[in-house]
């Protein structure tokens, strides 16, 4: 995939913020899976700690749980689709470095990116907050009385 496709990155956005929220989870050092420590050396170590059975698959679905609250916090405090907007100055084209002639690094369509990012995601793609369902599956479904009281 080219770097500067809009097209198809909803789901790479979604599969590296689930995964590397694991070591904020874990209250370890981040920079360890720039190292080589991936999320199944992760899932060895909580196993033999804890004697859970544990694995990476099951870290991803637990950094997918925490966004997912991370999502519902900022809905219950008001947060909205706008505010998942980039301001226009982010969107532009930088004046400097080496990028600064090339026109395809501008983003042009982030709306429908977000769209597509939202629908990986499993929440609504006009609003962008979760589903009933999408809830349901990772074990939620009891925050969603406490957002819709706030919204």
């Amino acid at each position: 995939m080219d770097r500067w496709d809009e097209k198809g990155k909803g789901k790479i956005v979604k599969i590296l913020q689930d995964g590397c929220i694991a070591p904020d989870i874990l209250g370890i050092c981040k920079f360890m899976m720039y190292m080589g420590l991936t999320l199944d050396h992760f899932a060895k170590i909580i196993s033999a700690l804890t004697n859970w059975n544990i694995d990476g698959k099951e870290l991803l679905k637990i950094g997918e749980r925490v966004i997912n609250l991370q999502k519902l916090f900022n809905i219950r405090e008001g947060f909205k689709y706008e505010d998942d907007l980039l301001p226009e100055r982010m969107k532009e084209i930088p004046a400097f470095g080496d990028y600064k002639d090339q026109e395809r690094c501008a983003i042009s369509n982030y709306e429908e990116m977000l769209k597509e990012y939202y629908e990986e995601r499993g929440w609504d793609k006009k609003t962008g907050e979760p589903l009933k369902e999408k809830l349901k599956e990772l074990g939620l479904d009891w925050f969603i009385e406490e957002v819709k009281d706030k919204k």
